[in-house]
């Protein structure tokens, strides 16, 4: 805190009103000129009367420093004055072409036609010369050849131009006309139909916010590297084998997304990031539907993306390089081991494994000591290391679907642990040290051949939520679990068999999107039946519920013979559990 201008008198006045409240009053004095406080003010305003005074200095800053423009959502309301419309959206208005009154509002510093029908951006675009963000996502812009409109050259008289979205349009390259803007911080051109990058991009040496997901990459341009001001960096569901070396000059990248590529391996170069706090190499887990014959070629190729899926096998020991990364995503590749380097990953607080085919024991995850998320479910894990224990920070261990078949005692030191997957293992029984996790919230133990708890687990004082199986769990001492638990929410799996959506506590809310997820249903019509379905009847039970008991009395279907869908069989199959769903509504309660 800045007290330099004030005299010992005033400083020990100060001091009675606490550091924080000083620091307010001084920010307050110094925003203006004109709304200075002499010193004087700061020498009475001690004590309540300090208190009682600060809302009007609070305003007063405030009001000096100004508050958000007003977004505008009217033109009408906009030309009626127009001298102070900083901010204008007309997204989502079935605009055709730009209102010409647009260009009247020349103070206009944001500018949002996003989710219209524009195929053009006219050349009075360059008359809004106090543009900084300018957003045409979702419209019919083309650069594919014979393409009408597009964007007009005068967009390079922008010069104060900050943001550019050009996502989810119909670009079939980087619109050349934008490669003048060399003073954008941030580009968005995701949702396209790119399949290269010009080195043009080279130019844009300012850029810290670029967003390239969801289009037809097969590679990168070497001139990636040269935007050495990027701190984000959104490559996503692309169809990316490789990354080029000129990757691991971009010292200032903090968030690396390759969700849903095609990569098989990761290059040593990655080991250069060394800023690098967020790095995301998943691969989809989840089928794509079958590619249809007709539909425009945008979506065509977003289904062909929706199929992509990362297949790393290894990584690489660089990666223990990065010593600020504090968040890594590996779900749905191919990992069988992890390197012994990324026990040197002493940040790291998130680490998502889940869905490789690790078999070890992974001793090194006992290094990351600032540990708070470890996701391991869906590998093939017989045991965990004991340096398990050693995660004090540890906050949730999802460890479902894998082969464990006991537990370490030593898992009874994570202390701070709240959430812990056991789901779908072959336990028989937990270690009596489980009764150690004094703030323990959520276990989930379905799935697991008749297990039996330790009386320990009596211990477990702070548990609310406790999934199971019916009639699979038994305690030491016999004792019912709604004994045991009395604030406990004891749900039968997923869920909750038998009761109501109504009936599923609020922690358990997020289940609907994992249910859904795991009907395996390959027709997003269906889906969507289901979903409206659960909107109009509340109390249906969960449909991965339903899905099981429905299952249990007919033949499953394959639906991916030869790498194909079956359409008709696959019609039929929706018909037939639509209707089960809507007798179960009509049922008796």
């Amino acid at each position: 805190m800045r007290t330099d201008i004030l005299t010992p008198e005033q400083k020990s006045d100060l001091e009675l009103l606490g550091d924080s409240a000083c620091q307010n009053i001084l920010n307050c004095s110094m925003i203006s000129n004109n709304i200075s406080l002499k010193a004087h003010v700061f020498k009475k305003a001690t004590g309540l009367a300090f208190l009682l005074a600060w809302p009007m200095f609070s305003s007063l800053a405030l009001a000096q420093e100004g508050a958000p423009p007003k977004v505008y959502t009217s033109l009408d309301e906009a030309l009626r004055e127009p001298e102070k419309v900083q901010a204008l959206r007309l997204s989502r208005q079935a605009l055709e072409e730009t209102p010409e009154a647009v260009f009247r509002l020349t103070n206009l510093e944001t500018l949002d036609l996003s989710g219209n029908k524009l195929v053009e951006i006219p050349a009075q675009i360059a008359q809004l010369t106090n543009l900084k963000s300018l957003n045409v996502s979702g419209n019919q812009l083309a650069t594919y050849p014979d393409a009408l409109g597009g964007l007009p050259d005068e967009i390079a008289q922008l010069t104060r131009l900050e943001s550019l979205d050009l996502s989810d349009n119909d670009l079939a390259e980087v619109p050349p006309e934008i490669f003048p803007l060399v003073w954008l911080k941030s580009l968005t051109l995701s949702a396209n139909l790119l399949d290269s990058l010009p080195s043009s991009f080279a130019r844009f040496t300012k850029l810290q916010d670029l967003n390239l997901s969801g289009n037809g990459l097969v590679a990168l341009t070497p001139a990636i590297g040269q935007l050495r001001e990027l701190s984000k960096l959104d490559l996503s569901r692309n169809r990316l084998t490789t990354l080029p070396p000129t990757l691991g000059a971009l010292i200032h990248l903090r968030t690396l997304n390759l969700d849903r590529n095609e990569l098989i391996a990761l290059p040593p170069h990655i080991g250069q990031l060394t800023n690098l706090q967020s790095l995301i190499l998943s691969g989809s887990t989840k089928s794509g539907f079958g590619i249809p014959l007709d539909g425009s070629e945008k979506e065509r190729r977003e289904l062909l993306v929706a199929s992509n899926r990362n297949k790393l096998t290894a990584l690489p020991p660089e990666i223990g390089r990065l010593a600020n990364l504090q968040s890594l995503d590996l779900t749905g590749n191919q990992l069988a081991a992890l390197p012994p380097e990324i026990g040197q990953l002493k940040n790291l607080q998130t680490l998502d494994l889940s869905w490789n085919q690790l078999v070890t024991q992974l001793p090194e995850l006992g290094q990351l000591s600032n540990l708070r998320s470890l996701n391991l479910t869906g590998n093939q894990l017989a045991m965990l290391p004991p340096e398990i224990g050693q995660l004090k920070n540890l906050q949730t261990l999802d460890l479902a679907r894998n082969q464990l078949a006991a537990l370490p005692p030593l898992i009874g030191r994570l202390i701070n642990l709240r959430v812990l997957n056991l789901i779908d293992n072959r336990l028989a029984t937990l270690p009596p040290e489980i009764g150690l996790l004094n703030n323990l919230q959520e276990l989930r133990l379905a799935r697991n051949d008749s297990l039996r708890l330790p009386a320990e687990i009596s211990r477990l004082s702070e548990l609310r939520a406790l999934v199971i199986y019916p009639g699979e769990i038994f305690t030491a001492d016999g004792r019912r679990l709604e004994e045991i638990f009395p604030n406990a929410e004891i749900s039968n799996d997923f869920g909750l068999l038998g009761a109501s959506v109504e009936r599923v506590p609020a922690m358990h809310k997020n289940f609907l999107a994992e249910e859904l997820s795991a009907l395996k249903i390959k027709n997003a019509a269906l889906l969507n039946q289901i979903e409206t379905l659960l909107t109009q009847y509340p109390k249906l039970n969960f449909p991965y519920a339903s899905y099981l008991a429905y299952e249990a009395k007919s033949p499953k279907r394959d639906f991916d013979k030869d790498g194909k869908v079956d359409l008709e069989e696959e019609a039929q199959y929706r018909e037939e559990f639509v209707a089960y769903l809507n007798k179960k509504l009509s049922s008796p309660k």
